[in-house]
């Protein structure tokens, strides 16, 4: 409705940061955080753009997946021309393929090489357990951040969410209510509560300039 009287309590909070840097930081702690408490599946970790800025997708999993599953010498990885991979990593599908549906959670299980070939197993649950060869590994990318448009349709026990000025281009209230959703028990959003005002009242970007209605008035002409 637009209100920005927004009631924060032991399930709801906000913590402040205008700081890129710093808010990646605190993004990172509060998802190891939860995930210790509730488990990786039942945590996310929800930014709205996926490149540019250090609370982007893409930065955010290189740096959760260095703290959740880091490198050792027991763990065989894989390394593809935009991405490496590392047996335990958490994986998301972005294309579909077979019985693997787009946006899909899976971990890579194991890591087997032949000579100069390697294939990575990865266990989707339900019993689907599929092999990815490296051409078949740009189907996936690491599912511990994922967009807010990615998480729908989603829930998690944990919900966090990075909304920072630098975003403005992408808020709109539409967007903050899809993110605040997927969380069933808790939420927290880390940024800047101007972008948070920001976003809560834009509503116009749900406008679409097709001018459909005039192309359907010249086809039944």
């Amino acid at each position: 409705h637009g209100n920005l009287n927004l009631e924060y309590g032991g399930d709801f909070k906000f913590y402040n940061s205008s700081d890129l840097t710093e808010s990646a930081k605190m993004l990172t702690e509060l998802y190891i955080r939860e995930a210790d408490k509730f488990g990786v599946d039942n945590v996310a970790l929800l930014c709205p753009f996926r490149k540019k800025t250090d609370t982007g997708v893409n930065a955010l999993n290189e740096t959760i997946r260095e703290a959740i599953n880091p490198k050792n010498a027991y763990k065989p990885e894989i390394q593809t021309a935009k991405q490496l991979f590392r047996k335990g990593d958490k994986v998301m599908q972005v294309k579909n393929h077979e019985d693997v549906n787009n946006g899909d959670i899976g971990y890579i299980k194991d890591i087997k090489s032949s000579g100069e070939e390697s294939v990575a197993v990865i266990d989707f649950g339900d019993g689907r357990v599929k092999e990815y060869d490296a051409s078949d590994l740009n189907m996936l990318e690491l599912g511990y951040a994922m967009t807010i448009h990615k998480s729908q349709g989603s829930e998690y026990v944990s919900v966090i969410i990075n909304i920072q000025c630098a975003h403005a281009i992408m808020l709109n209230r539409s967007l903050i209510y899809t993110a605040i959703t997927r969380g069933k028990e808790y939420v927290s959003i880390v940024g800047e509560r101007k972008a948070l005002c920001m976003a809560i009242k834009k509503t116009d970007t749900e406008k679409r300039g097709t001018n459909l209605a005039n192309r359907i008035k010249n086809i039944s002409i």
